[in-house]
């Protein structure tokens, strides 16, 4: 697995999702591909998603594909043993997002703001 980019967003972004509990916080889009070395058909398992946030607190959402023109949907179609897929993170409002993790893949750096 590599990161390929973690971009923040807005809120009007993650608008059709309906977050209502997460209102006020800033998403995040974490782009990443994948290579399964194992023959296997991408069984992935998005709840190993972990994040840091500078309060200490972030949340991963998964987010299935439900319809519409949402960006961010977990792994996309697997093709010769590839793919690509983006995972959302919640940061609470005033804090920053640090890093992510996923399982034992590594952790990477968000990058700072400028």
């Amino acid at each position: 697995m590599t990161v390929t980019s973690i971009e923040q967003r807005t809120a009007e972004d993650v608008a059709d999702l309906e977050l209502d509990e997460l209102a006020g916080q800033t998403p995040y889009f974490v782009t990443y591909e994948v290579a399964f070395n194992d023959g296997s058909d991408g069984d992935l398992n998005e709840n190993f998603w972990k994040a840091k946030a500078s309060s200490g607190e972030a949340s991963p959402i998964n987010v299935l594909k439900f319809g519409g023109d949402f960006e961010c949907t977990g792994l996309g179609e697997v093709s010769d043993g590839k793919a690509e897929g983006c995972q959302l993170i919640m940061v609470p409002e005033g804090a920053t997002l640090e890093s992510v993790s996923f399982g034992g893949a590594g952790t990477w750096r968000a990058p700072k703001a400028e």
